[in-house]
């Protein structure tokens, strides 16, 4: 892994590996140095891939804990896309890729599937988020999950879709990055917070 790539390690609710700019932390650049720059335009992404790998191991985590592994990303205009630690709002888009859950739905409603990567997943979309304005939509695996192994896809393939599902135009806007974690939390307030996982290997290749 390049010194260049930032990690954070969030332990109120989340855990993630962020390789590019999320705009949730306010860094004023991007985490580059794996051999591809970011922001990727949308318009890129429309004729060329970006394949994101990695390895994930979840060792323990307690039955009663809301908790996913879930890629998260920023699709967003140039407006923010230029200026790093800009907050996104209306007319940007939060695209998830979840490959496990526990107790979880996403945000909003389903509104479709696709076959992306040769699986199948739930297309779930909430118009515009109440904490931001920003429009999300989360691709969420139907009737398969991956608790531990190798998880390889094309980032391209989903921003395909999302632009499918997304209800404003995003071919003239900018992909941030490429951010891999957790989202967790108990049940109830005084619910156990137990669990244990690792990632590997993460790599990202533009071709």
């Amino acid at each position: 892994m390049s010194p260049e790539t930032t990690i954070h390690l969030h332990t109120t609710s989340k855990c993630d590996l962020e390789y590019g700019n999320s705009t949730k932390h306010s860094e004023k650049v991007y985490a580059n140095g794996l051999g591809v720059n970011f922001p990727i335009s949308v318009s890129t992404l429309l004729s060329r891939n970006l394949y994101v790998s990695f390895s994930i191991n979840i060792e323990s985590l307690h039955s009663s804990m809301n908790f996913n592994i879930a890629a998260d990303a920023w699709v967003v205009r140039s407006s923010v896309a230029n200026s790093p630690g800009t907050s996104p709002g209306s007319g940007d888009l939060e695209i998830m890729v979840w490959v496990y859950s526990q107790n979880l739905n996403p945000a909003g409603r389903k509104v479709g599937e696709v076959t992306i990567g040769g699986r199948t997943w739930e297309v779930w979309r909430e118009d515009s988020v109440s904490w931001g304005g920003w429009q999300y939509i989360c691709f969420k695996p139907k009737g398969w999950s991956i608790r531990s192994g190798y998880v390889s896809y094309n980032v391209a393939d989903f921003i395909r879709a999302a632009r499918n599902y997304a209800t404003f135009d995003i071919s003239r806007h900018y992909l941030l990055g490429w951010e891999i974690g957790t989202e967790w939390g108990t049940s109830s307030s005084g619910g156990v917070a137990q669990f244990r996982w690792t990632i590997s290997g993460f790599s990202v290749r533009l071709s």
